[in-house]
């Protein structure tokens, strides 16, 4: 399935794949294996009932859907209701910056 990711040349798949590669790049090694633990941790002692498997459904259906298509409408908007300031300030640098391009580019 990764490699039909990582080779698929349809628009919405490379726009995806764009993104994810840019946050990526930007957040990587954030979190080690002992930091995730951690973190998990600590939601527990704050809500026992949080589930990990039904949070990661919430992330892949609703949560990262909406953020990557508000990044890639330039929906700065949606993403500051969505984003902490650091990611927010990330995608909003990369929004601004790929506005910038495809402004000089109709010059």
């Amino acid at each position: 399935m990764k490699m039909r990711y990582d080779e698929s040349d349809h628009l919405v798949v490379r726009a995806s794949r764009t993104v994810t590669d840019k946050i990526g790049d930007a957040f990587g090694g954030v979190m080690t294996q002992s930091d995730m633990a951690e973190a998990l941790a600590e939601i527990h002692k704050i809500d026992p009932n949080f589930n990990k498997e039904t949070f990661i459904k919430e992330c892949q259906f609703e949560i990262i859907p909406t953020i990557l298509e508000a990044y890639l409408q330039g929906r700065q908007d949606i993403l500051k209701d969505w984003c902490h300031e650091g990611s927010y300030n990330v995608l909003s640098a990369l929004i601004k910056q790929r506005t910038d391009k495809t402004n000089h580019q109709k010059v």
